[in-house]
């Protein structure tokens, strides 16, 4: 039962087997568990918004939606969002695995009238000495013998002898049982077992599409010839009696329609809906419904797919129903005539399109219509060229500009990553995945220059070196065969030695030899690789690397600019690529996520003008998808609501409450509320 959190909100704590598609922290689509379903006090003011795909969704001031800011999904409370804003849709919804294949039509049809049950009369011999003395119904009691020898049984009878014999609906012994419908005529029979298969989906999407639901009969109606034929297949391989009419078939079976009214499928135009069983069926057999349902309300245009109907619900159910393929449908409300009507007058109708190369794409191999006739104009516009991607990701151009700002050279003779971070454009997440796979080389190969620059680092201070010649007779002995009277100038300090006695030096004191043209070569390749200005650095070595490479240029120059970019290396491979490479594993989220980005085009402050309560949830990701055509909104994040969701799971916890405002929750779930003023009765002492 529900627990009351506070005066205004109560909730259902951990419902029993509701889960809702949500996304985890990785931004990957998945089933999420409700922790709590909740009502509270509606407030005045509702918000609405819309989005360019059409879907809409409405919340309160204080509830929480997702956007897109900074390369970032935030949650942020309803009344400070704004326009232009990018929330998130799924790509795709993947099924739960858990189908419901069949239907115990003694569970279905339970509420239905004038349906019986026949073959239970066995089951009834067996038990008769039991059922006879027992009271089980007075108005069908009477019968149970003639029930024995083979009679038709009320469906509601029945169920009250199987509950009574303690036999379970799915026990094996009923499994030949049949209904049908008052006269008992065997070809108005289904077995209790009645499967989810592929002409019972084909059948269902015709009459949300073109079907009437009345009392005793099921009307589509369609005049085209292969359309007919396809149902008029379908219903014989249910062993469903039909007949033709003036305009399209008659379905005439009693327990057919009952079974249709019982899935809830007897609404006016206006009122219709997806059945509800759909959403629980596996995907190969959505595809069967929608394709039929498509065939009736649908058609092709010049770039899209379809469909149009009086029921918003409807399409945005369908909507729903699309993401099972990976297909992001476009919503949107339109005037038209009626095309089954003589008046003239024009009316309101919901309209979705399926466009774009991907979606059309999709839908081909997926779903596609019945008809050759519709098959072969799909063929057609889903071979056309388009650029008409809106498959984007928003908002990018400050991580663009703090991975720029760290370091440039990564985005050199990339032109789309200037646009992306001048915020000109947005990149597709196949563009950005690329251009980060590009980034990432670079990268790499930045890192992979640590042995090539680290001979930079070893050049040593000369007067050091100088000084251990100076010192040790051997080296200064081997210095004055090297260098002869040089070594006299430069151990005198003279004069300044240039580089190549320097690296005589070098080696006969440390042993190590280098090449000066090697030394310049590195440098050079050092101050470009890094966006280092050479001639802002020294004038002199600008000319000494780019003008006079092979010239003999001073040591001391070559030893500072070397310490200078090895330092400039560390710098950026130590504190800047951390920093670039988280910036790209947040770009890599968001080009591998399992989400899309719809732009708000409107928003809208709605008075409350009847609504006593609204509703919400709390599921283990705190986002779920809701609304009309279906997005992904925030879940309600009351302190309270956390509070008794761990309480549920047996955490103790310790509220500070200097408002006296969880007094009410703790009375409600037996917890111990303390004053601690010197007034209390409590006498606590600090």
């Amino acid at each position: 039962g529900a627990v009351p959190v506070d005066k205004e909100m109560e909730g259902v704590l951990f419902p029993p087997d509701v889960k809702v598609y949500s996304f985890n922290k990785n931004l990957e689509g998945e089933w999420s568990r409700v922790t709590m379903a909740a009502r509270k006090v509606a407030p005045k003011t509702f918000y609405k918004f819309k989005t360019r795909s059409g879907r809409e969704v409405t919340t309160t001031g204080d509830h929480n939606m997702l956007v897109l800011k900074n390369g970032e999904v935030i949650a942020a409370k309803s009344s400070e969002i704004k326009e232009g804003e990018f929330i998130p849709l799924p790509r795709s919804v993947f099924d739960t695995k858990k189908y419901l294949i069949y239907f115990n039509l003694l569970e279905l049809l339970k509420n239905s009238k004038n349906i019986y049950v026949k073959g239970a009369g066995d089951l009834i011999l067996e038990n008769y000495k039991i059922l006879k003395n027992v009271k089980i119904n007075p108005c069908f009691d009477c019968y149970l013998y003639k029930y024995r020898d083979g009679r038709v049984i009320p469906l509601k009878y029945s169920r009250q002898i199987l509950n009574h014999l303690k036999i379970s609906l799915t026990d094996p012994v009923l499994k030949k049982l049949e209904v049908v419908s008052k006269n008992g005529q065997r070809k108005y029979f289904q077995n209790i077992v009645f499967p989810i298969n592929q002409e019972f989906l084909k059948i269902v999407g015709y009459i949300t599409a073109e079907g009437t639901v009345r009392e005793e009969v099921i009307m589509i109606t369609n005049n085209s010839p292969e359309v007919l034929q396809d149902i008029d297949f379908s219903l014989k391989k249910l062993r469903v009696p039909f007949y033709y009419g003036n305009r399209g078939i008659i379905i005439a079976s009693r327990v057919f329609v009952e079974i249709i009214n019982a899935l809830g499928g007897k609404e006016k135009s206006k009122q219709k809906k997806v059945l509800p069983f759909i959403f629980n069926i596996e995907k190969e057999k959505i595809a069967q419904y929608l394709s039929a349902y498509f065939e009736g309300d649908g058609g092709v245009e010049e770039y899209s797919v379809t469909a149009v109907s009086k029921s918003k619900q409807l399409i945005s159910e369908i909507s729903y129903l699309l993401y099972y393929f990976g297909i992001i449908g476009r919503i949107s409300k339109i005037r038209k005539k009626a095309t089954n009507s003589n008046w003239k007058r024009k009316r309101v109708y919901y309209k979705l399109s399926i466009t774009g190369q991907d979606n059309l794409r999709k839908f081909v191999e997926n779903i596609n219509f019945i008809s050759q006739r519709k098959r072969k104009q799909l063929s057609e516009v889903s071979r056309k060229e388009g650029n008409t991607n809106v498959d984007l990701i928003p908002g990018l151009k400050p991580v663009f500009q703090k991975i720029y700002q760290l370091f440039p050279p990564l985005f050199w003779h990339l032109p789309e990553i200037i646009e992306w971070k001048n915020g000109k454009r947005n990149p597709s997440p196949q563009h950005l995945k690329r251009v980060i796979e590009k980034i990432e080389r670079r990268i790499q190969n930045f890192k992979d220059k640590i042995f090539t620059y680290e001979i930079l680092s070893e050049l040593p201070e000369l007067s050091e070196i100088i000084q251990s010649g100076k010192n040790d007779r051997g080296l200064n002995r081997q210095l004055w065969q090297t260098l002869g009277q040089s070594w006299r100038v430069v151990k005198n300090e003279n004069v300044k030695p240039g580089s190549t006695n320097a690296f005589k030096i070098i080696e006969v004191v440390n042993g190590k030899s280098y090449s000066l043209p090697e030394i310049k070569k590195t440098l050079y390749s050092g101050f470009q690789g890094m966006d280092l200005q050479v001639k802002h650095y020294n004038q002199s070595l600008q000319s000494a690397l780019v003008a006079r490479p092979e010239s003999n240029t001073s040591y001391e120059i070559i030893q500072k600019s070397a310490q200078f970019v090895w330092q400039n290396y560390q710098n950026i491979l130590i504190n800047k690529i951390p920093q670039v490479e988280k910036k790209l594993t947040q770009l890599k989220s968001l080009a591998n996520s399992d989400l899309f980005w719809d732009p708000i085009v409107k928003i809208q402050k709605i008075k409350n003008k009847k609504e006593k309560y609204v509703y919400d949830l709390t599921v283990d990701n705190e986002v779920f998808l809701a609304g009309e055509g279906g997005m992904f909104v925030h879940n309600s994040y009351a302190v309270k609501l956390e509070i008794l969701r761990y309480l549920m799971q047996g955490v103790d916890i310790i509220i500070i409450d200097p408002e006296n405002e969880y007094r009410f929750l703790s009375d409600a779930v037996g917890g111990s509320y303390f004053g601690i003023s010197l007034t209390s009765p409590d006498h606590i002492n600090p």
